[in-house]
């Protein structure tokens, strides 16, 4: 695909938010990890672009071609998001990676428009192994020195949990020079701040509306064909609301349809309980379905309702 033009979106601070759109139809924003720009994720939305969907890239504050004002809030982090969303027609498909999952998910609960939310390695530790608690003081008396090339390797070390092989092979590598220029980032790039800030948002309450609820899915969540099927025969979804639902056209999900319904008539499946060594596989897909229920029963997309409750109930039906 041909290198596409860099717009601009004003953040409400002033800041300007470098972003590229790659192809046209629904949006779909990539938002990078700490280190690094919209260059990371440019071949996925060239991708995305080429399955007949819009691929955005933008650069995070302080990174590539955006600016960067001081001084640094995780809110300000989700306004930049908002800013790039609305220059791009309103709500978007997000889809954030690594500490750009954790900014995503902040920006939910702060109320950027968004549709659909998949978040990919989100570095969520649960009190396991978290970073040492001086490490953001560190490396920005690191990066007020000049020293940027150590400030990235203890990133590296102590908040990404790099082994030392990995590190020093990184380091070698010409890909390491385009980390250093980002090595101002990394004080703020720690997902504990962005976290922080989801624990006083929770606290406060919501700015989003209560049923303004945002499908979720982790990675590699990618949906076994019987799966539209179960969900076609259970919740009498039409062909456009599971295409809707798992991003694909129309087409692609009859199409799905069609082999889920040849794939049970050539090899049936026997009506009993799975053995306790072959229960996992099953088991994520019942859970599958009951998730993609009740967050269809949140967010309708059909008539004019915001809610679909009778179907968001029979979720949890026994």
């Amino acid at each position: 695909m041909t290198d596409q033009p860099i717009q601009y979106a004003e953040s409400p601070d002033g800041t300007r938010v470098a972003y590229r759109r790659f192809g046209s139809g629904r949006a779909v924003v990539f938002v990078g990890g700490a280190l690094s720009t919209a260059e990371a994720a440019r071949p996925l939305a060239a991708a995305f672009a080429e399955a007949g969907l819009q691929g955005v890239t933008y650069d995070r504050r302080g990174r590539g071609d955006s600016g960067d004002t001081a001084p640094y809030a995780p809110e300000r982090e989700a306004e930049d998001l908002r800013a790039v969303i609305d220059a791009v027609g309103g709500a978007a498909v997000v889809l954030g990676h690594s500490s750009g999952a954790v900014l995503s998910l902040f920006g939910a609960a702060e109320g950027v428009p968004m549709t659909h939310l998949f978040l990919s390695e989100p570095p969520l530790r649960f009190g396991q192994n978290e970073p040492p608690g001086d490490l953001a003081d560190r490396l920005q008396a690191l990066v007020d020195q000049g020293e940027n090339e150590e400030a990235v390797l203890i990133f590296l070390r102590e908040d990404v949990g790099m082994p030392e092989p990995a590190i020093e092979q990184l380091r070698g590598s010409p890909a390491f020079a385009g980390l250093v220029p980002l090595a101002q980032t990394t004080p703020q790039g720690k997902s504990r701040h962005l976290l922080a800030a989801g624990h006083r948002r929770a606290r406060s309450g919501p700015r989003r509306q209560p049923h303004a609820a945002v499908p979720v899915l982790p990675r590699r969540a990618h949906a076994p064909p019987p799966i539209p099927l179960t969900l076609r025969a259970l919740c009498g979804l039409t062909t456009r609301e599971l295409a809707d639902a798992f991003l694909v056209k129309e087409a692609t999900m009859a199409q799905r349809i069609s082999r889920a319904k040849a794939t049970i008539r050539a090899a049936p499946e026997p009506f009993a309980l799975p053995t306790a060594d072959a229960y996992d596989r099953p088991l994520r897909s019942v859970l599958h379905v009951l998730y993609l229920m009740f967050n269809e029963g949140h967010v309708a997309r059909r008539g004019a309702e915001l809610d679909w409750p009778d179907l968001a109930a029979r979720a949890f039906h026994p």
